[in-house]
């Protein structure tokens, strides 16, 4: 009789699905910057966004991989740039201001788009308005021009 429950026991472990115990493997996302200035001249303003990401568990190398593209001052090089961050499929694209944004909507429409300090996002044909952008841009605007004679 044991040895039934023995054979039963067996049998029904090896016809059962296997059920793997080891952990899955963290997704690691990929995040393009595409910045028209040189290598370093922004250092200050990645690092306090990588470090933002990393405050909410997105850390460097375990969860999140950058890809920055720098267009060294020549914003010619910044269509060519975006078509090689596209090319890598990142989960988003992050962008200095408004010329590199523009260069990354022109490469893609479905990779989501973040911006920060673009002059005048709607005047410039980034977003359709600030309450509700559309697409796949938004970001955050410089509004100087707007609020400086205020402040003054």
């Amino acid at each position: 009789m044991k040895r039934r429950n023995l054979v039963v026991a067996c049998a029904a472990a090896l016809a059962a699905p296997r059920v793997v115990l080891a952990q899955s493997p963290k997704r690691v996302y990929r995040i393009a910057i595409l910045d028209d200035a040189v290598e370093g001249a922004r250092d200050h303003t990645w690092r306090v966004f990588r470090n933002r990401l990393r405050d909410l568990v997105l850390a460097d190398g375990n969860d999140v991989a950058y890809e920055p593209r720098y267009a060294r001052g020549e914003t010619e090089r910044l269509p060519a740039l975006a078509a090689e961050l596209v090319a890598l499929k990142p989960d988003l694209i992050v962008c200095s201001g408004t010329p590199p944004t523009s260069a990354a909507m022109k490469a893609t429409l479905s990779i989501p788009i973040v911006f920060g300090g673009a002059g005048d996002p709607v005047g410039e044909g980034l977003v359709a308005s600030l309450a509700h952008p559309g697409g796949n841009v938004t970001g955050t605007a410089n509004l100087a021009t707007e609020i400086g004679g205020k402040q003054l």
